[in-house]
C-alpha cells in the first residue's frame, strides 16, 4: 500500500478545518446570504386600513373651550384656593391650570390601609389540641 504523500496530507487537513468552520458558523448571518442570496428587496410594511383619522381639538364639556392636548406622561398643575392637584387629564371644574414650575414628579402607587378587626372575645377556656389528643387516644 502507497503511502500518502505530504501534499495530499496537507490537502486533507485544510479540507477539514474549512469544514469545520463552515460547520461551526453555518448559522451566521454572513454565510446564510451566502447560501441562501434574497431574490428580492423585503417589502416595506405599510399600516394603513384606509381610513383618514381626524381629530378635532378637545373641549371641557359643557363649556366649549378648547383645551390643550398634552403628550402622554405630562403633568397638569390644577389649583383651586389654596388647593393644588397633579393630573394627566383636564383640571377638574373650578380648578385653574397653571403653569409646571421645572423639576420632575415621582408618582406612587397608592397603598390601602385595611382597617383593624374588631377585638373578638376571648377564646373559651378548654382543652388545647394537645389534650384533646391525648384524650382521644385514652379515651376512645
Amino acid at each position: 500500500m502507497p503511502q500518502p504523500s505530504l501534499k495530499s496530507l496537507l490537502i486533507t487537513a485544510m479540507l477539514l478545518i474549512v469544514l469545520a468552520f463552515g460547520w461551526r458558523y453555518r448559522n451566521a448571518e454572513a454565510v446564510q446570504r451566502i447560501i441562501n442570496p434574497p431574490s428580492h428587496k423585503p417589502l416595506a410594511i405599510e399600516f394603513d386600513n384606509g381610513t383618514v383619522r381626524q381629530t378635532g381639538a378637545a373641549s371641557v364639556p359643557g363649556t366649549g373651550r378648547a383645551v390643550q392636548v398634552l403628550a402622554p406622561g405630562v403633568v397638569r398643575k390644577c389649583r383651586r384656593g389654596t388647593e393644588i392637584t397633579y393630573t394627566n387629564q383636564t383640571c377638574p371644574p373650578g380648578h385653574v391650570e397653571q403653569r409646571m414650575a421645572q423639576g420632575t414628579v415621582n408618582v406612587l402607587p397608592a397603598t390601602a390601609v385595611a382597617p383593624r378587626a374588631p377585638a373578638g372575645p376571648a377564646p373559651a377556656a378548654g382543652p388545647d389540641l394537645r389534650e384533646r389528643q391525648i384524650n382521644r387516644v385514652l379515651n376512645p
